[in-house]
């Protein structure tokens, strides 16, 4: 019982740690002269990296058989939705980097709050899919499914 709290209490604190790493790194440039590599950086995980591992989870959910229970439906649909929050989000961080312009201190406080909504929505889905999502499919693919989902996301990130 005891070895339970102190293990949360270290995911509590490991997730801390990751967001405050995040926002050190996008913070320690946002007042640089040339911050492009860094906005290209950030911008290129967000709409290639994450978008491609999108892709790939929806992939596996397109493989799961569709006679899944109740409780797994709602851990597909919580994916999804999940996505499309975060999808949403980088929209506006795409919209926003059409016109950034970093002396404008309303722009740059923007763009570190868009991108910091993004990681944290990023943190907690990563959470839920280790806890929950990967673990629930694990049992519910077949070898064959197996085999069908490494071929599908193979060609996805080519």
């Amino acid at each position: 019982m005891k070895n339970d709290i102190i293990f949360t209490i270290c995911q509590i604190h490991t997730e801390v740690k990751e967001k405050l790493y995040f926002l050190e790194q996008i913070l320690l440039h946002i007042d640089n002269k040339d911050i492009t590599e860094d906005v290209i950086n950030i911008n290129d995980f967000f709409n290639k990296n994450l978008l491609l591992h999108f892709q790939s989870e929806e992939i596996l959910i397109s493989i799961l058989p569709s006679n899944l229970d109740k409780n797994a439906k709602r851990v597909i649909t919580k994916i999804l939705d999940d996505h499309k929050k975060i999808f949403k989000k980088i929209q506006q961080f795409n919209n926003l980097l059409d016109n950034l312009n970093f002396n404008d201190k309303t722009k740059r406080e923007k763009f570190i709050e868009i991108s910091m909504d993004v990681i944290e929505l990023l943190i907690i889905h990563a959470k839920y899919e280790d806890d929950i999502f990967f673990p629930l499919t694990e049992n519910k693919l077949t070898t064959t499914q197996l085999e069908e989902l490494k071929k599908k996301v193979k060609l996805v990130s080519i």
